[in-house]
């Protein structure tokens, strides 16, 4: 079959700490091993895997980190109407017979591909996001709006919701995390919703010999943001060293804030009990969740989380 895959998350990646990312790669590198011809769009990329990087058009939208709310909003506004205008021609030249809208896929997150008149899937929709509180719990090195960019980001949030609604209701199939997701979408769509979980790969993330001998260490993994929370982790961690002076806390990620976290953990006098390692190819964080003693993930809000999938693969608490 051969499949045109709309979108593929904020950073289209096997290498960096972005979960969506990373989800998204292990389904195309899934449906590329069982035989289908694919052709996938990304605002941008980081790959290893030279084969699904000579799948993927980058179209060098500035994306991530999501930091300013503009940027983001015009970002996504030109995604959807540029890959839209290039999927035109892409159908015809590939002989394209299904589009399916990846992600990101939740509220505002919309696709012009339903007007091609080809089969299309959107999703999976994963839970949302609480109310955040943008200036003070996504990014600690966050720049307001000025007005006249408010009024921007406020107009195209308007159209986002009105072009979102029209992609659940032209879609052929949506797919959900979770059975409850379709409680909070419209009941004209639920029957075309099928609840489709995420999965992790039990080879590569499983449970180490007995023999080995566990150290007291800590690990989290994500994108270095305020959002995560791991500023509560490392002040926890300055109680944990009075029990158990050489216990190590790594962190796995990179991210706008990194900065400010290393910093943290200097004023704390943590230099010595905590690392922070950056980003580490997926197919190699496996190694430090199987060797370290709990995993430990202190986000203010999570739309699904699969490290904690990945840690509990490794028969970590």
């Amino acid at each position: 079959m051969n499949i045109l895959i709309s979108s593929s998350s904020f950073l289209f990646t096997d290498t960096e700490g972005v979960g969506e990312g990373i989800f998204v790669y292990e389904i195309v590198k899934r449906l590329h091993d069982r035989g289908h011809k694919l052709v996938i769009f990304a605002p941008q990329y980081k790959l290893l895997d030279k084969n699904i990087k000579a799948l993927t058009i980058s179209f060098n939208i500035d994306l991530f980190p999501a930091i300013l709310e503009l940027r983001e909003q015009a970002g996504w506004h030109y995604f959807a109407y540029k890959s839209f205008e290039m999927a035109r021609s892409i159908i015809k030249e590939k002989k394209i017979d299904i589009i399916h809208h990846l992600a990101p896929s939740f509220s505002g997150m919309y696709s012009l591909m339903p007007l091609l008149n080809k089969p299309f899937i959107y999703g999976p929709i994963p839970l949302e996001h609480r109310n955040i509180d943008f200036e003070t719990e996504f990014v600690k090195n966050y720049e307001p709006p000025k007005d006249i960019e408010k009024e921007i980001i406020d107009s195209l949030s308007i159209l986002s919701r009105k072009q979102y609604a029209r992609t659940l209701s032209m879609a052929d199939k949506i797919i959900v995390q979770l059975p409850s997701i379709r409680n909070h979408l419209p009941k004209s769509i639920i029957k075309k919703c099928i609840p489709i979980p995420l999965g992790v790969d039990t080879q590569l993330f499983c449970l180490l010999p007995e023999n080995y001998k566990h150290q007291d260490l800590i690990l989290s993994i994500g994108h270095m943001t305020a959002i995560k929370g791991f500023d509560y982790l490392i002040k926890a961690m300055a109680f944990i060293v009075k029990e158990k002076p050489r216990a190590q806390l790594i962190f796995i990620g990179d991210g706008p804030d990194k900065t400010y976290f290393e910093k943290l953990a200097i004023k704390l006098n943590l230099s010595k009990n905590i690392q922070f390692l950056g980003s580490i190819p997926h197919n190699r964080i496996n190694k430090y969740l199987q060797r370290c003693n709990v995993y430990c993930q202190p986000s203010l809000s999570e739309t699904f989380g699969l490290a904690r999938l990945e840690a509990m693969s490794c028969g970590k608490p």
